[in-house]
C-alpha cells in the first residue's frame, strides 16, 4: 500500500475552446472537400510531484486541414444503372468520410508553473494538446457539416464528369445506410501522446 509520502504519477486534463473554420474549397475528385480548420485556448492541465507541488499548465493554438470525400473503389457494376428512355445514369455511391486530417501548426504560448525549481516536460503537455485538438478539431468539422458540403460537391463532381463524358442525364444517389459516427471519422485517427494512457472514467491522462 502507498504511503502519504508516496509520489504519484503524473496526470493530465485537456480542455478546447471552439473551433474556427478558416477555408473549405472544393476539390472535384475523390476527396471532393478541403477544411482548413483552428482552435485557440486548448489548455492543458499537468498534475505532477508529491503533493501535486510541481502541477504545470500550458495554453496552445492549433490549426489543420481535414479532408473528407469518398472512395471511388466502392462503385462498381451494380451502382449503376441506364435508362435508356430518359438517357439517364442512375449512379449509386457511398456516403462521403473522413479521408485524412493533419495538424498543420501547433504553438505553446502560455506556460504557468506552480514552483519553478520543478523539471517538467512541456513537450508533454503540447502531444496532449495536440491529439485532443485533433480529436476536437474533427469531431468539430463533422458536427459543422463537412460531411454534407462533400455530399454536394462529390454529387456535382461526378455529375459534371459523366455528363461530359457521356452527353447524357446523371442522378447520384447516396447509400441510404446510416453511418455510425465512427465510420464518418473514417481514417482520421491520429496516435495518442507518447507514453500517456488515456482514463474515460475519470477524463485523465496517466503517464505510463
Amino acid at each position: 500500500a502507498g504511503s502519504v509520502f508516496s509520489v504519484e504519477p503524473p496526470s493530465g486534463s485537456a480542455t478546447t475552446s471552439q473551433t474556427i473554420v478558416t477555408q473549405v474549397r472544393p476539390l472535384g475528385q475523390l476527396i471532393s472537400t478541403s477544411g482548413g480548420f483552428a482552435k485557440a485556448d486548448i489548455t492543458v492541465d499537468i498534475q505532477q510531484g508529491r503533493f501535486s507541488a510541481c502541477n504545470h499548465t500550458a495554453n496552445h493554438v492549433a490549426s489543420a486541414t481535414i479532408t473528407a470525400g469518398i472512395d471511388l473503389y466502392e462503385i462498381n457494376e451494380n451502382s449503376v444503372t441506364y435508362d435508356a428512355e430518359s438517357d439517364t445514369y442512375n449512379i449509386v455511391v457511398p456516403r462521403p468520410v473522413i479521408t485524412s486530417c493533419s495538424m498543420d501548426f501547433i504553438d505553446q504560448y502560455e506556460r504557468r508553473l506552480a514552483v519553478p525549481t520543478c523539471g517538467v516536460d512541456w513537450d508533454d503537455a503540447r502531444q496532449i494538446a495536440q491529439y485532443e485538438g485533433m480529436i476536437s478539431l474533427r469531431n468539430d468539422a463533422v458536427a459543422g457539416g463537412l460531411l454534407e458540403t462533400a455530399e454536394r460537391q462529390t454529387e456535382f463532381a461526378l455529375t459534371s464528369f459523366v455528363t461530359a463524358l457521356t452527353g447524357s442525364n446523371v442522378v447520384i444517389e447516396f447509400e441510404e445506410t446510416l453511418q455510425t459516427t465512427e465510420e464518418a471519422y473514417g481514417s482520421c485517427d491520429p496516435q495518442p501522446p507518447r507514453d500517456w494512457t488515456y482514463s474515460a472514467s475519470d477524463g485523465q491522462w496517466i503517464r505510463d
